[in-house]
């Protein structure tokens, strides 16, 4: 919310953030060397006051303090070696109020909050210590004007 009338303004958080954040993940090695991981990740900012930040706003403003991430990778937990490989699904969706914005993932919705969207990827090893990366970020806005916004990343990545 903007704090002062200067140009440009002055803007502060309108909510208090206390976050409950759980996180789990299952790895299922039955298959080694490859793994299937599943990841699970919810927060909820319990510091959210409704009432205190309509009034600070100066007008209604919608409960949207949640967010979780779900997810599965398959193939080997690191990238090591030559035609090592390993290829990611996962699925996000994070409201306004949820985490403070300044924190979030730059990359997905080019940071911030009020994004929904997956990321896919993967890694293939090309020699000793020495990968290709890459991840596909789509996002679209939860709520207000639809954004949609999608980044590709191809890096080569060494260990040393």
């Amino acid at each position: 919310m903007a704090i002062d009338s200067s140009t440009p303004p002055k803007i502060a958080y309108a909510s208090k953030f206390r976050e409950l954040n759980v996180t789990g993940t299952l790895d299922l090695a039955m298959w080694d060397p490859i793994h299937v991981i599943f990841l699970g990740d919810y927060v909820k900012n319990l510091g959210f006051d409704k009432g205190t930040v309509s009034a600070n706003y100066g007008s209604d403003v919608k409960r949207e303090t949640l967010g979780y991430q779900i997810g599965v990778s398959v193939g080997y937990p690191a990238v090591r070696n030559p035609w090592e490989w390993k290829a990611l699904f996962y699925y996000k969706y994070l409201e306004s109020d949820a985490v403070m914005d300044a924190f979030t993932d730059s990359d997905f919705n080019l940071g911030g909050t009020n994004a929904k969207g997956w990321i896919a990827g993967g890694d293939l090893g090309l020699a000793k210590n020495v990968w290709l990366s890459t991840r596909w970020f789509s996002s679209n806005e939860i709520s207000g004007v639809p954004l949609s916004i999608d980044v590709l990343h191809l890096n080569i990545n060494a260990r040393f």
